[in-house]
């Protein structure tokens, strides 16, 4: 538990944070320069199966860092995640143990949801239109945007986790089917893109989540809940119109402008953690009985 009674104990947390944070950031950026275009292109198979999944396993790390709103999702629904909830107003920090264990049941049931859909779409059980799945996923993005700012899902995170789950795997699906499968390695090619698909995502949630974690633990987290939950609405609202009118727009603008530079937007998570801690107070907001988590 942190305390603000001994600064000199929380520097070694915190130069083992930041380090960890840079070496994972440095690995991921080597990782994604080797990787081919999600877009552009897609990677020729090989007779080979361990070159067929390495291949695929780029692809899928590849798709997740070109395509923010599959990370926004998510990012938005765990953005309360650390508190608790009193009706319908978010309180105070719930403690890292019950933080953790709700965060991980939302990352793996989502995980979870759209390997499912990803594997049936893929073997040709079901086929599910990409634009509705486009917007839907916007839509999950505003649900979850609205839900950081005052709990209208609380209690309810997983099953909306588990949904979203579902629809983003139908995504997924329209990427390997543009792939040319060779009959004989096919389990391999879909393990691997599934497993860098999964991976990317929880890199990235392993490298904010702690921060937000230290964040959400002092009172200035209303601040930067609130400015996110309206940055991810916002953001999902400009997708949703670029899908049905084929133009983009200002919001998008502005959300691939903000994913083009995640160096930088993990440098003001970082310093705002570490400044947060080390000079402002614990929130003392809905510390009474009887708080929900």
């Amino acid at each position: 538990m942190f305390t603000h009674t001994n600064n000199k104990t929380s520097r070694p947390y915190y130069g083992g944070l930041v380090a960890l944070t840079v070496m994972l950031l440095l690995n991921a950026d080597a990782v994604a320069n080797d990787a081919p275009d999600a877009i552009r292109s897609i990677p020729v198979m090989h007779q080979n199966s361990w070159i067929d999944f390495r291949e695929m396993l780029s692809l899928g790390m590849t798709i997740i860092k070109e395509n923010t709103d599959h990370l926004l999702f998510l990012l938005a629904l765990l953005l309360p995640a650390p508190l608790f909830y009193n009706g319908m107003e978010w309180g105070d920090f719930a403690g890292f143990r019950l933080a953790i264990n709700k965060i991980v049941k939302i990352v793996m049931v989502f995980l979870a949801g759209h390997l499912i859909t990803l594997l049936a779409g893929t073997f040709g059980i079901f086929h599910f239109n990409v634009l509705y799945a486009e917007i839907l996923i916007a839509a999950g993005i505003i649900i979850a945007g609205l839900h950081a700012l005052r709990p209208v899902v609380s209690g309810k995170e997983i099953y909306l986790a588990a949904l979203f789950g579902l629809i983003h795997g139908t995504v997924f699906v329209e990427n390997m089917v543009q792939v040319n499968l060779e009959p004989e390695n096919t389990t391999w090619q879909i393990l691997g893109f599934n497993l860098g698909i999964e991976l990317m995502q929880l890199f990235i949630i392993g490298v904010t989540i702690p921060w937000l974690l230290v964040l959400s633990y002092n009172n200035t987290f209303t601040f930067f809940r609130v400015t996110g939950a309206i940055v991810f609405t916002v953001a999902a609202l400009g997708w949703i119109v670029e899908q049905i009118s084929g133009t983009a727009n200002m919001a998008i603008e502005i959300a691939e402008g903000m994913a083009a530079y995640p160096w930088g937007v993990m440098l003001v998570l970082i310093l705002s953690a570490i400044f947060s801690f080390l000079f402002s107070g614990r929130s003392t907001k809905c510390r009474e009985s009887g708080q929900k988590q």
